[in-house]
Formats: C-alpha cells, structure tokens, sequence
C-alpha cells in the first residue's frame, strides 16, 4: 500500500535522515498519534522497522519487524520527490521560494491600499484653537468663542487630506505582474481570449511549460523508485498474490503542451475520412476524458445502430422481409 505522508511540523509528520553527503537516506521516522495521549514512532532502516510508543512523555521500545527481501534489505521505504535539486544536495527547493519577498510587498500594499480607503470613508478632522463638539453631523453649527476671539487667538477647522487609491492599484498590478514573470507562471490577463490559438498558448506559457517538463524528469524516476519498491514488498510480504513481472520501471506522462480543446476536435474531424471513427474517438478523448473500455462502448452502439437502420431499410424493400443485417 502506498501513503503520502506529510513532513515533519514539530509534532508529527515524517523526518528523513540524510548520510553526510546529503545524497542518501539512510533512516526515516514516522511519527504520529495513535489516540489523543498516546503518540508512536516508527523508524524505518533498511533492513528494518522499530516502532516505539510514547505514553506520559516516556517512549518506550516496541517489537523490530524484519525488512528483507530472499535475506537482503529492501532499502528505507520512503521516496523523496525532488524539485529543483541542489548540485550538493538531494533535497530540493521550493518553486515560491524566489517570489516570497515580491509577495511580502503584496501583501503590505494591500493593507495599505485597505487602511487609506478607510481613512478616505472616515476622514480625520482637527480643529485648532477650539474644542470641538463630541460629535460633529453634516448640517450642524458649531459655535466658537461665543464672547469674541482674542487678537493674537486663531482658530481653524479641517480635515486631514488622504491619499489616493489610484497609486496603491497600480503598484499592486506592478507586483503581481513581477510575482508572474518570477514563477513563470502567466496571469489570465495575458492568455488571450477563447478563440486564441493552441500555438499562442504555448509561447505564453512556454516557461510553465518548461517548469512542468522538468519536474516531469525529476518525479518520473520517483515514481520508478516507488513502484520497484512497492513490487519488491509485494513479493516478500504477501502470501498469495506476486507483483508483475518487470524488468525496468519506466514513468511515462501524458504531454504537458496546452490544449486548444476546439481546435484539438476540430483537426480529428478532418482525420476522420483517412483514420475512421475510432481514431477520431482516440484523438478527442483527453478533450472529453474517454477511457479505452468507453471508446469500445461508443462503437459497438454506433455499430448496432447502424445494423438496425439497415434492417429497417431493407425490410422494406421486396423480398428482404427475412433480412438480418451482420453485426461486426
């Protein structure tokens, strides 16, 4: 059975340990709760599992299970699914790691974009040598120095000009057009409308492309590692049923080219006149997600079909009243 478990976050998750080199684990360790006060541990090795268990903050030793396939180690049962390796370094990193700070600045704009729209709603008043009333209303007369004002006494009564909303926006679009080049991920301003071609998708999205094709790589061979090793436990552990026999693991993916799914069905109804129907079938199916079994289906209907028309059709035709047209 597989499992995606999550990393380490200081309570539980899994916790790979690396050689000194950083290329190879060595050990791996599982940690979660069994019910809320009892928490277990497990430590994979490559020829074995020990699995402890934690109750008032004691870890006690559990039983060792055996982890060998015909006397030899499987190897640690944990795959690491690689992005963006270091050269010295088998972990790798994260594709938001460059375009956090550009966030950062995002998100400071906005709060500052929210708090001067606020201010512009409520406005800041001040009034200079005078006490204003607690409250002052639109249509209200405020009284000052009832008994005349002194030569050198000035008073004043305004309110604190805000800023524009206009700068904030445009330097939010700013960041998030940056944060979109940085990822090589393009915003949905710049894919185009319905109509644009397949071809214009590609050059827009030419560096997510590229991002996908190189994980594509990388993730590939981790679903190799994960399916030899998962074939291997099969054939040690399981007492009936043995994995297939294979002589090399090879991770195929579907193409990562974007899609015009108009144009895709398109081009398949001109092939139809030199392929057939069920190539056309097989050409259209990522469009509308056709399986094999599904694409069978759809013929053996049209074929049906099409004998009980032609039946239909003969039967009233002289001397045909008995026909019975053959379903290949």
């Amino acid at each position: 059975m597989l499992a995606h478990e999550l990393c380490w976050d200081g309570d539980t998750g899994m916790i790979p340990v690396y050689d000194r080199m950083g290329k190879r684990i060595v050990a791996a360790v599982k940690v979660w709760y069994e019910t809320d006060d009892e928490r277990r541990v497990n430590i994979y090795f490559p020829d074995r599992v020990e699995k402890y268990a934690e109750a008032e903050q004691t870890l006690s030793a559990g039983e060792v299970v055996p982890w060998v396939s015909n006397g030899q180690p499987i190897g640690v049962p944990v795959v690491p699914f690689v992005n963006r390796a270091k050269a010295r370094l088998s972990y790798g990193i994260s594709e938001i790691a460059s375009m956090i700070p550009s966030q950062d600045a995002l998100n400071r704009t906005m709060v500052s974009m929210v708090m001067t729209a606020e201010l512009s709603a409520f406005q800041i008043k001040v009034a200079v040598g005078f006490a204003p009333p607690a409250k002052v209303v639109p249509g209200m007369i405020i009284k000052i120095a009832e008994e005349g004002l002194g030569n050198d006494q000035k008073v004043d009564m305004f309110t604190l000009e805000q800023a524009q909303l206009v700068p904030f926006i445009s330097q939010a679009q700013f960041l998030i057009e940056q944060i979109g080049t940085i990822t090589q991920t393009p915003l949905p301003s710049q894919m185009g409308g319905d109509s644009a071609s397949g071809e214009s998708l590609k050059q827009r999205e030419i560096g997510l492309l590229g991002k996908v094709r190189r994980f594509q790589v990388k993730a590939g061979n981790a679903w190799e590692d994960v399916m030899k090793m998962a074939a291997t436990v099969q054939n040690a552990y399981s007492p009936t049923a043995r994995a297939p026999q294979v002589k090399r693991w090879v991770c195929r993916w579907e193409d990562a080219d974007i899609r015009n799914d108009a144009e895709v069905i398109t081009n398949a109804i001109k092939m139809r006149e030199l392929v057939g129907d069920k190539e056309v079938l097989r050409l259209v199916a990522p469009v509308w997600g056709y399986t094999a079994q599904q694409i069978d289906a759809i013929m053996a209907e049209k074929r049906l079909a099409q004998a009980d028309q032609l039946a239909a059709l003969a039967g009233n035709l002289p001397g045909f009243d008995n026909f019975t047209a053959p379903v290949q």
